[in-house]
């Protein structure tokens, strides 16, 4: 059954179901929200009646929803770029050491080419280990071959093992030692200048036991 209620705003006169009594609804003349009172009270007959269909459900307020959104699409961006930049750090990272090892390399062929122009003026001779760096660095002309790029320190980074020897009396000119960086690069490996002039990434423990083993005053053999 239907009956009539007053707007508690404009006081227009509106017609509902009893059944829904004490629901929420619009005012169809001054468009306020209205709560729907239980039946008997409303207003006199002789005003004119305004029937409603349905009564007016509560409008979702969207503001939280909205924000809601926005901080889920923003968490996924944030894991996206973190996941990212997870996957891609270790690999930046093995390139530039790799890049640093290139580098080193060619500090050392640099190195082994001054002392083969250095001995071709000294009757085949070999620089000695005390003054190597400065005998050579007349031939290459500058320091930077004799700083290694993954070294934490300023100094030089390479040790020498000749002492005056006759270039062409080395028997095993590709396997003798003639410096090494002292700077250990990915994976533990060293850079290694041969007597024939070739730079090698070596494995540091096989390095290390080639120099242990040399006799005093000889250059090591890599075998």
């Amino acid at each position: 059954m239907s009956f009539s209620f007053k707007c508690n705003h404009c006081g227009a006169l509106i017609q509902a179901e009893e059944s829904w009594a004490g629901g929420q609804t619009t005012c169809p003349v001054c468009s306020q929200s209205v709560i729907i009172p239980q039946p008997g009270q409303g207003a006199a007959p002789q005003q004119t009646i305004h029937v409603i269909t349905t009564p007016a459900q509560p409008q979702a307020k969207s503001g939280g929803g909205v924000i809601t959104v926005l901080l889920i699409i923003v968490g996924i961006i944030v894991l996206l770029f973190v996941g990212g930049a997870a996957l891609l750090l270790p690999a930046i990272g093995k390139a530039r050491e790799k890049a640093r090892l290139v580098s080193c390399m060619n500090n050392m062929k640099q190195i082994g080419l001054g002392m083969i122009v250095f001995s071709n003026e000294h009757n085949d001779k070999l620089p000695k280990a005390d003054n190597c760096k400065e005998k050579i660095m007349e031939y290459i002309g500058s320091e930077i071959p004799f700083h290694c790029p993954s070294s934490k320190t300023s100094g030089d980074c390479y040790r020498f093992f000749v002492n005056g020897e006759k270039l062409y009396d080395c028997k095993k000119p590709s396997e003798t030692i003639v410096a090494i960086c002292t700077s250990t690069h990915s994976n533990k490996q060293v850079n290694v200048l041969f007597v024939d002039g070739h730079v090698g990434c070596e494995d540091k423990a096989k390095v290390d036991a080639a120099i242990q083993n040399a006799a005093p005053g000889t250059m090591p053999v890599l075998e």
